[in-house]
């Protein structure tokens, strides 16, 4: 990744959740690179996890892929 859309995720990463790119990539490591619901690797998607989140309180229950998010 550049450096520019490093800073420009960081920047969504702490406005929309609150958490800096390092604590994303601490949750990420903490769930073994995979989704939370399906386990499948990151690297077989196209796209990042998405940050699975409570949308009245804002807490963050873990990282899934897009179709896992969609579902919940």
């Amino acid at each position: 990744m550049s450096l520019k859309s490093d800073k420009a995720r960081e920047y969504r990463l702490k406005k929309i959740y609150g958490i800096t790119l390092d604590q994303y990539n601490q949750l990420l490591a903490k769930q073994n690179f995979s989704c939370g619901v399906c386990r499948r690797h990151h690297s077989t998607f196209k796209t990042n996890l998405s940050v699975e989140h409570n949308h009245q309180t804002g807490e963050i229950r873990g990282l899934c892929c897009h179709y896992c998010n969609l579902r919940i």
